[in-house]
Formats: C-alpha cells, sequence, structure tokens
C-alpha cells in the first residue's frame, strides 16, 4: 500500500519549451515503490549494501531531508496525481476514486502533447471504471486495480479479493478483465516497464510513465534468486525485497543508459510513506511508522537528480511534500498547474532552509481520528494518534519527535489546532453543481462522482425541508432520488429513507418552518478481512436523532457513478415534493451528535452548515 517514487525526465528534441533552461519540454518516469522507510535506503545506514543504485543516484542528485507525504498509499497516491490534500477528494484515507471532474497529473501531461501509460499498481479505486487509470488519463495501463486483486480467481466480471500475492498475479491490461500470469509480479511489471521505455526511444512525442511497484509490501515474498542471499526469516525475505527493488531501479537506469539518455534525465526518487517497522528499524532516528502521522510515517526520502535543484551530492533542509510533485512536474513540462493547488514547483527558487507554510493530515473512520498540522515556518507539529491526547513537538530542537511540550507552549498547540480545524472544515465540502429546474418541480445536483455519493468513509447531506399542507402526503412525494445509491420521500403521516441497503423511517416533517435535515454515514470496508466491514446511517432532524441503522459486511456500491442526484423530485421526474426546500450541503464526512463530537476535529451537528428553504417546488399543472 505504501511507497518510493521516482520521476524520471527525458529530454527529446521533438518537445514544447521546458523552464529548465531553456531546454525542450522531457519525457516523465514516475517509478513508485511500497513501504519504504527513511531507514531502509543504504546511505541511511539502514541497509548497507542493499540499495546501491539508489545510493549512485543520491551522490550524483541532491537530498531532501525534509520531504513529507501521507501515511497511507491511497491517500498519498490521491495527493500525487492531483496535487490536492487527499481530505479534499474525500480521502480519509479510503475512497472509491478520484473524481473525474478532478484534472489529474496525467491528464493536463496529456493535454500538452504527451502520451502517458501506467504500469503496475493502482489502488486509486476497483469500483467503478470512472476510477481506474485510462479514465483518469492514462493512454494504456497494465498491473492490478488493488493488492487484493492479485491471487484471483476473476470470473464473469467480478473481482474475487483475496489476501495479495506475489506469485502468478492476475493482472488487466487497459480496461480488459484480469488474467493469471506466470512468474514474480515485481519481474512481469518491470518487463513491461522495460519493454516501453525500449519502444519510446524514436516516438516524437514527450510521454509519461507511471512506474508504481509493489516492493517491498507484505506479503514477504522475494523472488527466489534474492531470498537465496539473505536468512531464511522475515528479517531476511525483507532485506532481499529491497535488494530486489533496488535492482529493479538499476535495471530500469540501466536501459535509460542504453537508449542514450541518461545525460537527459531528471530523476527524482521519494517515498509515499513510512516503513511498517515490523522487520528492520525502516524510519529511524524518526518515531512512528506508515499508518500514523509521527515523523516516521511520514517523513520520507527524496533525492533529485537534474539541472537546477543543486549540486551533485548536496542536500536541502527546505520542507517539500507530496503536493509538490505535481507542480513540479507540470513545470518541468512547460505546463501551467491548475489554480488554487497548495503546492509548489521544486523548480521555483528557495533558499535553503526556507520557511515554509502549515501541511495537514487526517485520518478518520468517524468512530476514531488521527491527525496532524505542521508549522513549516516555526518548526511546530501538533499531532494526535487515533487514541490519547495531541503532543506538540518542536522538530527545530527534537527533529525524531520524542519529547512532548504540550503543557510548555500551549498557546502554540491551540493556534495548531485553529489551523487544522479552519483546514479540516473547508476540506469536508464537497464541491457540486446545483441547478433548479425552469417549471419549479425540483432541482439537479451534479459534479464531483464520486464524493457526492455514500458507500466509501464518511457522507453527510443537509438540506432545509417545508412542507406545504400535510394533507397533500397522501401520495408520496420524493424529496430526494440518487439512483443507485440512496432515496428519501414523504407519504402520509411518515417519511422513510433507504441508503445502500439500509432503511428507516422518520417523523413526518412539520409545516409552516424550515426544519434541517441531516443524513450523514460511514462506510468501513475491509476488502481482506471482510467481518470487520461495518456501515452506519444516522439522521437529525433539528439536531435530533430521529433513525439510526447499521450494517455488517455492506455491499460494495453500484459501479455507476455518473448518475445526478436529483432534488423535489425523482430521475423520471415524478413523484414531485410540493413545498420548499434549501440549497443542499454535501460533506465527504460522517456529523456526529453533539454528545458524541469530537472537540479536537469539531465535527458535530452544531457546527454544520445550515440550509435555508429558499427553494420553492411545486408539481406540475
Amino acid at each position: 500500500m505504501f511507497g518510493v517514487s521516482i520521476m524520471l525526465w527525458l529530454v527529446m528534441p521533438a518537445q514544447g519549451d521546458s523552464p529548465i533552461d531553456g531546454r525542450p519540454a522531457p519525457n516523465i518516469l514516475f517509478i513508485l515503490l511500497d513501504d519504504f522507510g527513511v531507514n531502509d535506503l543504504g546511505s541511511s545506514n539502514g541497509s548497507p549494501g542493499l540499495t546501491p543504485n539508489l545510493e549512485k543516484l543520491a551522490a550524483e542528485g541532491v537530498s531532501f531531508t525534509r520531504n513529507y507525504v501521507d501515511s497511507t498509499c491511497q491517500a498519498t497516491r490521491a495527493g500525487i496525481l492531483t496535487g490536492r490534500y487527499p481530505a479534499s477528494l474525500g480521502f480519509r484515507p479510503s475512497g472509491p476514486g478520484i473524481d473525474p471532474e478532478v484534472t489529474t497529473l496525467p491528464e493536463a501531461l496529456r493535454e500538452a502533447g504527451y502520451t502517458t501509460h501506467h504500469i503496475g499498481k493502482w489502488h486509486l479505486g476497483f469500483v467503478s471504471k470512472l476510477a481506474w487509470p485510462l479514465q483518469q488519463g492514462f493512454d494504456s495501463f497494465y498491473g492490478f486495480l488493488n493488492q487484493f486483486v492479485l491471487r484471483g480467481p476473476h470470473s464473469d466480471g467480478d473481482f474475487k479479493l483475496a489476501r495479495p500475492t506475489y506469485f502468478d498475479p492476475w493482472l488487466q491490461s487497459d480496461n480488459e478483465p484480469p488474467e493469471q500470469q506466470q512468474g514474480h509480479l515485481s519481474d512481469l511489471l518491470l518487463r513491461r516497464a522495460l519493454t516501453l521505455i525500449q519502444s519510446k526511444k524514436d516516438q516524437s512525442k514527450p510521454w509519461f510513465i507511471n512506474y508504481w511497484m509493489y516492493l517491498p509490501h507484505t506479503p514477504l515474498q522475494p523472488a527466489e534468486r534474492f531470498a537465496v542471499q539473505q536468512i531464511a526469516e522475515d528479517q531476511g525475505r525483507y532485506r532481499a525485497m529491497l535488494q530486489q527493488a533496488d535492482s529493479n531501479i538499476g535495471m530500469v537506469l540501466e536501459t535509460l543508459e542504453q537508449q542514450g539518455l541518461s545525460d537527459s534525465t531528471l530523476v527524482i526518487v521519494a517515498s509515499d510513506n513510512g516503513g511498517t517497522e515490523k522487520q528492520l528499524p525502516s524510519n529511524a532516528p524518526f518515531r512512528g511508522q506508515k499508518a500514523s502521522f509521527g515523523e516516521g510515517g511520514i517523513r520520507t526520502p527524496l533525492i533529485v537528480r537534474g539541472t537546477g535543484f543543486g549540486p551533485p551530492g548536496s542536500s536541502s533542509e527546505n520542507v517539500v511534500s507530496y503536493l509538490d510533485y505535481l507542480p513540479t512536474l507540470l513545470a518541468a513540462a512547460g505546463v501551467e498547474p491548475p489554480a488554487g493547488l497548495p503546492g509548489k514547483s521544486f523548480l521555483e527558487p528557495r533558499s535553503d532552509g526556507a520557511a515554509a507554510g502549515f501541511l495537514f493530515w487526517e485520518s478518520n473512520n468517524s468512530k476514531t481520528a488521527a491527525w496532524s498540522v505542521l508549522d513549516g515556518k516555526n518548526d511546530l507539529r501538533l499531532h494526535k494518534f487515533f487514541i490519547g491526547h495531541p503532543e506538540l513537538y518542536d522538530l527545530a530542537e527534537d527533529p525524531s519527535a520524542t519529547r512532548d511540550i504540550m503543557e510548555a507552549k500551549p498557546v502554540a498547540a491551540e493556534r495548531l489546532h485553529r489551523q487544522f480545524v479552519a483546514w479540516r472544515h473547508s476540506h469536508r465540502r464537497v464541491a457540486v453543481d446545483v441547478q433548479q429546474q425552469s417549471d419549479g418541480t425540483g432541482a439537479r445536483i451534479s459534479g464531483s462522482s464520486f464524493e457526492k455519493a455514500p458507500g466509501f468513509g464518511g457522507f453527510s447531506f443537509i438540506i432545509g425541508v417545508q412542507p406545504h399542507d400535510p394533507d397533500e402526503f397522501e401520495f408520496e412525494q420524493v424529496l430526494v432520488d440518487h439512483p443507485g445509491f440512496w432515496r428519501l420521500w414523504h407519504e402520509r403521516d411518515r417519511a422513510v429513507i433507504e441508503l445502500l441497503g439500509m432503511r428507516a423511517e422518520l417523523p413526518p416533517f412539520e409545516t409552516g418552518r424550515c426544519s434541517q435535515l441531516i443524513i450523514t454515514s460511514h462506510h468501513a470496508h475491509n476488502f481482506y478481512k471482510r467481518d470487520s466491514s461495518w456501515a452506519l446511517m444516522e439522521v437529525y432532524v433539528d439536531g435530533r436523532k430521529v433513525a439510526s441503522e447499521q450494517q455488517l459486511r455492506p455491499a460494495l456500491p453500484a459501479a455507476d457513478y455518473s448518475t445526478d442526484i436529483y432534488i423535489g423530485q425523482d430521475h423520471a421526474g415524478e413523484r414531485p415534493f410540493i413545498g420548499q426546500l434549501g440549497t443542499p450541503v454535501l460533506l465527504n464526512e460522517r456529523l456526529q451528535g453533539q454528545d458524541s463530537a469530537d472537540p479536537w476535529l469539531v465535527n458535530g451537528l452544531a457546527d454544520a452548515p445550515r440550509s435555508g428553504c429558499k427553494m420553492e417546488l411545486a408539481a406540475q399543472p
């Protein structure tokens, strides 16, 4: 789920101008490994002799010693491909996919004339094809959508989810069904990457290859030729997987050399989260591991070899992050990044040790949450794990984050907390387009295809409701209809909601006043341990809980996320609601009743946006 990224930029004569010394725009090769900690790199003295190719690259390039990413696979990958905070995309940390309305890195490059290709692990959505690589900007795809589909077997277009494997994996090409391949997963992916690079030697158009490996992620199954070099136990197998990962990188670099492209190649190596710490002290000297927001979970290697970054063998203490990757790549290609992104290109001048702004993290399953905020200017980190109280660290005095100074600096902690709450509130609101029908019979919500639908992680829907006359409820009136996901209607003396297999009856809405209706849910899917999957739906009217339903082992939602939400009538334009409704507000998190709200997250009903009843609806004449 986690890893190291390498970006190789290859200059081709037929490409457009690049900001790097006026050279032509580069080709880009982006290699991502899984679960690679800062101390797994040989040059960090963690595993001497295991990563010679990465060590050589570090000696030829610039090392950024303060590179930050997210703590889990999906979240970091979403941030890398969009340059946006994962939480703003609904990844807290998991989600069904990147909204197709969001511009991705491959889409921006393809618009600039690049051909784009993805090889290896995706892990950015598999339920809906809207989330697959070809629908996210890649021209071709070879690999696996999720590690839980590697084992197979798959049939009839359905994925069988099981524990991962490196041996004889099920892989797919483009949008075709997966097929079982013979051999070791990493060898199969490497072979495809080398073949693709070789085929690009004389291509006139610039190209972008996303090569996202699975090494050294568990299960500990190195290829035999590497396993025999180490002791036959978990520590030895992990070392063998580090060797295999480094060997693959060496073969990619050697292929570039053979093609005569090394001198015009910009290489970036980073890790998308810290190591597991189960076999080796992968993140030493930093405290924390993957899935945590301690320094060890999110502070990872970053090596850059190329013009404009600094002299070979040098290091930079500038704070940089995975949100900077997309602006950097687009700047190198001469492409203007989308407006409003939080990151900044590495190519923009920065003095050594330059002050940075704030960085934010959050992981939230609606029952417990972990979060962190870093003040890059003052080197203060406020951090809370899933349990316990927040802790404050001064990274200038204590780089390993081992001494909590919360009691000594309460004012600084409160300032950081306010910054965090303001950030998360601004990133939880789903950007949708609400268009009222010209005849006044209803409205339609479009945009943010994945975020506006329940079924993965948190979801909240807020709307003001004011019926005109209770006698008109003799027949069914539809308030909300999202085909394939959920439906809310009013009939006689009750309202009814059905949401992804959960059903609840609500008391009738009052006439003559605008009631605030909040429907909030959370779906937690564990693809490896399905028995631990759960779903929860709660309904509040004017702050009072009127319904609550839970479900174990919930089914995955519908694959078609392209449908709009219909307000004040059903999707066929029938069964209209007669009364007034507010403009809907959607959030990508579950809201809590005030008695159970987290004071650090400020996620209670009282702090939710309101929806005034200003939309007048009436039946068609």
